[in-house]
């Protein structure tokens, strides 16, 4: 997902919703491209669908994808938010796996080594 705002402590980062949280917030992994960071993890190209079921390709597709080892309190506020891509139910599998014991926090706690 692409959040509208896309300020550096809001969703600068494409989405992987989660799941929800509350009313004012979701959990979500994190895409990026910076892949030397001790915990962002390269996925691969079958970790992302192409285009949507009527074939409409997804703006978001591997592209030297890293996740984020982590699982975020992603805030409603930042959205409206876009599908810009979808991962394939082997992506979503590994992102789970690989994001799962871990407390689910902000990214500024994130960075503060919370």
């Amino acid at each position: 997902m692409q959040g509208k705002n896309r300020q550096k402590n809001a969703a600068r980062h494409y989405i992987i919703y989660m799941g929800p949280r509350d009313k004012s917030s979701f959990i979500g992994g994190m895409l990026t491209s910076a892949g030397h960071y001790d915990n962002n993890i390269c996925l691969n190209e079958s970790h992302f669908e192409h285009s949507d079921t009527s074939g409409v390709p997804y703006k978001i597709k591997y592209n030297n994808s890293h996740l984020v080892k982590r699982r975020f309190i992603k805030l409603e506020t930042w959205g409206p938010f876009t599908l810009v891509g979808k991962l394939t139910p082997k992506g979503l599998r590994f992102v789970k796996k690989q994001t799962s014991g871990f407390v689910i926090v902000t990214w500024e706690d994130y960075l503060s080594g919370l």
